[in-house]
């Protein structure tokens, strides 16, 4: 058993259209058994040519030419994470102004405890 590979009229490799047959198989002339790879036996990227017919070689886009024809969309955060981070932000931003007013509060007990400690008086200042 082999594996036939196809291409249309203008040469471009048509994937479904792979088939198994049995290993007398008379191919057409838009078929070949070689399997559509470069010549270090790697997978070609889409679209996907046949240039030079039965005895001819496969031939797909370089990185670079995809790359080009498909250029990279940054992915916006949707609205809910936008909206997170925002919650986020403001809970940063609360939490820092609770631990600013709790350094004051704590400054201000050791103040009143320091001004309390002068002031002694015998029978609970009376």
């Amino acid at each position: 058993m082999k594996a036939v590979y196809t291409w249309d009229s203008n040469n471009l490799y048509i994937p479904s259209a792979n088939k198994i047959v049995p290993d007398d198989y008379q191919l057409s002339g838009n078929e070949t058994f070689d399997e559509p790879k470069d010549a270090q036996g790697h997978g070609l990227i889409m679209p996907i040519k046949r240039s030079g017919g039965q005895t001819g070689q496969w031939v797909g886009l370089t990185q670079e030419e995809y790359s080009k024809a498909h250029p990279a969309v940054p992915e916006q955060p949707s609205a809910g994470a936008q909206a997170m981070n925002e919650l986020g932000l403001q809970v940063a931003t609360v939490m820092g102004q609770i631990k600013e007013l709790s350094t004051s509060v704590n400054e201000l007990g050791l103040q009143f405890a320091k001004s309390q400690s002068g002031n002694k008086t015998e029978n609970g200042g009376n």
